[in-house]
């Protein structure tokens, strides 16, 4: 189960990009792991990027293998990667660094 959302930042200091990139990572981690349980987890890849060039986007990418039988995993998956991206969203708002378009 995969999935993948991108969004157009602000061009960003190194600090600034490591605690968004640390931030998106945990939000898909903490996202998933509060929807499926402890212990249902049996592995999660989460990869968040942001180009060095313009124009600057930030891309997070999330995989899970789960003991998981109920439900629409790949639609959980999809949602961790859009919380994410709000929660990404909201923290530039936070810095005064808006995000310069749409996702």
């Amino acid at each position: 189960m995969r999935a993948r959302g991108s969004l157009r930042v602000r061009e960003l200091t190194e600090e600034q990009r490591n605690e968004i990139l640390t931030l998106a990572v945990e939000r898909v981690y903490d996202y998933l792991r509060d929807r499926l349980g402890p212990g249902a987890l049996q592995c999660v890849e989460v990869k968040a990027e942001i180009t060095n060039s313009w124009p600057y986007t930030i891309t997070i990418e999330a995989g899970v293998l789960a003991g998981y039988l109920g439900g629409d995993l790949d639609k959980l998956v999809e949602e961790a990667v859009d919380r994410a991206l709000r929660d990404v969203e909201e923290e530039l708002r936070r810095l005064g660094l808006a995000p310069s378009g749409e996702r």
